[in-house]
């Protein structure tokens, strides 16, 4: 019978011995993959000295294809730059995960190249040993500087045409603004940067707004605010603010727009309509309004009392309702489509003085005249409403 050790070892792969000479590895692994290149790829050990180096390498840092192999990586990084570097290689080692950062590097011709450098352990040969590949990256952020500020310029152009104001804050604090919202206020920029968004609010409501942008920012919501500000002489006026939130929630980007005059029209058609509504609601006529489709929009209690109809009922009331059994001064029925309301909203002619008989729900005959109005839009052509007002002439009982 077979020791089963001598079974089991024979099984076993062999050990590959480590090489005694650091600077010895299989150059098939890496001149059929690495020579070609484009950019430069070096073999360093965990303590950093080099093992290998491409041509880009070579011709980048070293200037000769031998006699590298007793320096350090470290030789071609500023001293001020070597702390970060031991950082990122003992990190790889450790991890045995790709690391990667910025670090410059001494070129053969004395001149620094900022570079991005990837580095990641090396399976492929018998010694612990890294991957490193160094990209120059001076002239990407170069193009890259060029196009933002490009982008800058476009859009700070753009920024400073528009009749809206624009600010950033982070943290509450404003950083940026642009000069239309100087101008809207009446402040200088030093006035402005460092001051918080709701100093600009009329003081009795800072407290207010200050919760309001606060409990926007928590939930992301971007829906903009009608907000009433004062401008640096002590002037009042209204304006609508939008705002976008960065995700990490200490930066937003806002734009303010004056809406005083908006504001103002909509203040009077308010003020209007209520005394409107007051007048109104004064009148012993019934008065009822209803949209272009015919739907109530509108209508005072003289209107409830007058039909006999409570609220829910008058809402949902059609020109002629169901249980009225409408006849005419002849006692004739009242076709529905011959109602006031009707014709109005057909011809966008107004009809005065119509007779009509109705049955109430307390099986009274009431009798009312009715008045209709139409109502047009701006341009003066199309019909959005009309108003129908009415009044009792008598009322005679059914039994």
């Amino acid at each position: 019978m077979k020791n089963t050790s001598e079974s089991s070892s024979h099984k076993r792969p062999k050990k590959v011995k480590k090489n005694q000479n650091p600077g010895f590895f299989d150059r098939s692994i890496v001149l059929k993959e690495c020579e070609a290149l484009p950019v430069p790829f070096l073999l360093i050990s965990p303590s950093g000295q080099l093992l290998y180096l491409n041509q880009e390498a070579r011709d980048m840092l070293s200037g000769f294809s031998a006699g590298y192999l007793n320096n350090s990586v470290f030789d071609y990084i500023p001293a001020e730059w070597h702390e970060k570097f031991r950082t990122i290689l003992e990190k790889a080692v450790s991890t045995k995960k790709n690391q990667t950062g910025e670090i410059p590097f001494k070129t053969v011709s004395g001149i620094k190249v900022q570079a991005k450098v990837y580095l990641n352990t090396c399976d492929e040969i018998a010694y612990p040993a890294l991957r490193l590949i160094i990209t120059d990256i001076a002239d990407l952020k170069t193009s890259f500087a060029r196009q933002l500020f490009e982008s800058e310029t476009k859009y700070r152009d753009l920024a400073e045409n528009i009749n809206e104001g624009i600010y950033l804050t982070e943290r509450s604090f404003i950083t940026a603004v642009n000069n239309p919202l100087l101008r809207i206020f009446g402040y200088s920029m030093d006035e402005v940067i460092g001051r918080k968004v709701w100093e600009f609010v009329v003081p009795e409501k800072r407290k207010e707004i200050r919760e309001i942008f606060i409990a926007k920012v928590k939930k992301l919501d971007s829906t903009p605010v009608e907000v009433e500000c004062i401008r640096s002489n002590g002037v009042r006026f209204w304006a609508e603010i939008k705002i976008s939130i960065f995700k990490d929630q200490q930066r937003i980007f806002g734009v303010l727009s004056d809406i005083t005059n908006r504001k103002n029209v909509e203040l009077a058609l308010k003020d209007s309509e209520q005394k409107y509504r007051s007048v109104v609601t004064a009148m012993n006529d019934g008065i009822i309004l209803r949209d272009a489709e015919g739907k109530v929009m509108a209508w005072n209690k003289a209107a409830e009392r007058i039909l006999d109809l409570n609220d829910e009922e008058i809402r949902n009331l059609l020109s002629l309702h169901p249980g009225w059994n409408a006849i005419r001064e002849n006692g004739e029925p009242f076709p529905l489509d011959q109602h006031p309301a009707v014709l109005t909203l057909t011809t966008g002619k107004s009809k005065q003085k119509i007779v009509m008989g109705i049955h109430n729900t307390k099986g009274k005959l009431k009798w009312i005249t009715i008045n209709s109005e139409p109502i047009f839009g701006e341009n003066g052509s199309k019909i959005v409403a009309v108003v129908t007002s009415f009044s009792d002439i008598f009322c005679i009982s059914s039994e």
